[in-house]
Parts: structure tokens; sequence; C-alpha cells
């Protein structure tokens, strides 16, 4: 599954960018390379946690091709490559230790911090190079490409957090995570997002300490996408919050299409279009969960059909919320 998931990347990756190649520079055609490196790496990293060959898959994806990494490509292409190189950083620290010196685990678990840390007082340092520029900081509009990175890329703010239907497998996942006892995972998250609150720590770039997040968040989607596919009775209330969950994105989503629809002189048609889009995501999300809750419900464990449910929603938010993002960004 390995060689078919990393075929499947660059086959993407190919995709995405190829419209793009005739009026790129050399350094253009790194960027369709560090998406498939960082979908393999994740994908290898994700085996430490998830069972599931599709789930690996998905791991992979979700980060390889997150809006994040696919935002990277307005700065220089080292920003994009340092990211890429992140998920291997983590494979030490995720399978070495497993009995004797576990407390290894802990600076190992810092090492792709300190890679970026050295990272950039390398790039700035020797080559007078800033990859990603410092900035004040996080923004309100940067903020907002957490929920709608779609519209984020449309206004050329920082693109974030998930896409759309995923983000019923992140709910799930997290609640998973938290139940295990995984606090190392969340330790990993938590310290990623405060470092990039801090303006410019270390001379970094917020922006660059919020990739090692962004990655754990996507094998911990994966996760929960397992785990909606492998959910019993018992687990039918969080599959159930995740469904109001999308229901509510989709819900205010369409409330602001409407706001934007509405603009004076329809300025704001293109950005009421997006939300729409967006919209349509959140519905597609909402109904494949809604259709699981019945199935675990009515005691049915069709997993397959879960699976093909799940796997066909996510694969099309990915496919054509990414398309969208790379066309914005380039």
């Amino acid at each position: 599954m390995f060689i078919l998931s990393t075929v499947t990347y660059i086959a993407f990756a190919i995709y995405l960018y190829a419209p793009y190649f005739s009026s790129s520079t050399k350094a253009g055609y790194i960027y369709p390379i560090a998406m498939v490196a960082a979908a393999t790496g994740t994908y290898l990293l994700s085996r430490r946690w998830v069972g599931s060959a599709l789930g690996r898959f998905f791991a992979g994806a979700l980060f390889g091709f997150a809006p994040l990494l696919l935002g990277l490509a307005r700065y220089h292409v080292t920003a994009t490559l340092m990211a890429a190189v992140i998920p291997f950083l983590f494979l030490p620290a995720a399978y070495c230790c497993k009995t004797k010196w576990r407390w290894l685990r802990l600076p190992l678990a810092a090492l792709p911090f300190l890679a970026i840390v050295a990272f950039f007082k390398l790039s700035t340092g020797f080559f007078a190079l800033f990859a990603v520029p410092l900035n004040p900081g996080v923004t309100l509009n940067d903020l907002a490409g957490l929920s709608v990175p779609l519209v984020a890329a449309k206004r050329g703010f920082v693109t974030l957090g998930l896409y759309h239907v995923p983000v019923a497998g992140l709910i799930v996942g997290l609640s998973i995570v938290v139940k295990a006892r995984r606090f190392g995972v969340l330790a990993i998250i938590a310290a990623g997002i405060l470092l990039a609150l801090f303006k410019n720590l270390f001379e970094v770039s917020w922006l660059l300490w919020l990739i090692p997040p962004a990655m754990i968040l996507a094998i911990v989607t994966a996760a929960g996408l397992q785990g909606l596919v492998w959910a019993g009775l018992p687990d039918r209330k969080w599959i159930l919050a995740a469904t109001f969950a999308m229901a509510g994105a989709a819900i205010v989503t369409l409330l602001l299409a409407t706001r934007y629809l509405q603009s004076f002189a329809g300025l704001g048609s293109d950005y009421g279009r997006v939300f729409i889009r967006t919209a349509w995501m959140y519905i597609l999300a909402a109904v494949a969960t809604g259709a699981i809750y019945f199935i675990v419900r009515s005691r049915i464990r069709w997993h397959w059909f879960r699976w093909a449910l799940l796997g066909t929603a996510v694969a099309g938010d990915i496919f054509f919320s990414a398309a969208f993002i790379v066309d914005k960004v380039h």
C-alpha cells in the first residue's frame, strides 16, 4: 500500500503543478517533489498510530497537500522543503526506545523544532535568505483560514487548518487521543501553537512553528477517520457531535455567502461563491457522518461502506480544494 500511496501522491502533485511548469523556474519543480516527500514521510510516521492502510494514505495526503504547505509556495522554496523534512525528523521519537531509555523520546521529539530554528539561523546568517518573512504575528485574517481555507486563499491570506470534510475526523480523532491519554501528541500540538503565538520567537516566523502541529493533526484526523469506520454503539455520541459540528459550519458559511452575494453592485459575489463551495463541503461531511451515525445506531458494521463513504468525501474535498488553493497561490 505504501508504493501505491506514493504513486498516487506523485500523480496528484503533477496534476496540481503541471499547468505551471512552463512558466516556472527550475526551483518551481521542487514544490511537487516536496509535497510528495511530506506525504510519504507522514505516511511512514502515521504507522505508529494508524492501523489502517487507507487511514495512513489519508494522513499523508492531509499533510503533504495541506493548505498550510500549499500556501508556503508564496514564499521561498526552501520553506516548503523545510516542511517536507519535518515528518522524517519525528520518526526517531516515534519508533525508538519503546521499552528502554524511553526518556529519550522527549529530546527526540524536540528535534523538529530545533531543526526549524537551525534552518532559519543558517539561511539568514550565512545566505541572507528569509525563507518566510518575519511579520507582526498571527492576525484575525490568518485565523479565518482555519475554517475557510478557500476564502483565505482567495483573499491572499495565510491558509491554515485542515480541509472541510476531514474536520469531522479531527473531532473524533481528538477524542480518541484524549481517551487513550496520548499526552505527548497533545504536547507537540500545544508546543507548536504556543511558539507561534510569540512574536518572531528566536527570530523565526510564526508560520513555521505551525508545521509540526499541522502534521500531527493530519495523523490525528486519519486516526479519527479510522475511528469513524470502526465505531460501535458506545461511540455514537462523538459521531453525532461531528455531524452537528459539520452542519453548524455549513449553516454559518451559507449565511456568510448570502451576505457577500447581497453586497452592493455584486462586489462580493466572487467571495460569496467561494463560501457556497465551502458550505457544500461541510454539507457533504455532515451527510457522510450522519449516514455513519445511523449505520452505527442500526448495529450494522458495513466497514467497507463507511470507508467508501468517508474516503470519497475526503478525497473529493482534497482534490478540488487543493487545486483551488494552488491556482490562487500561483
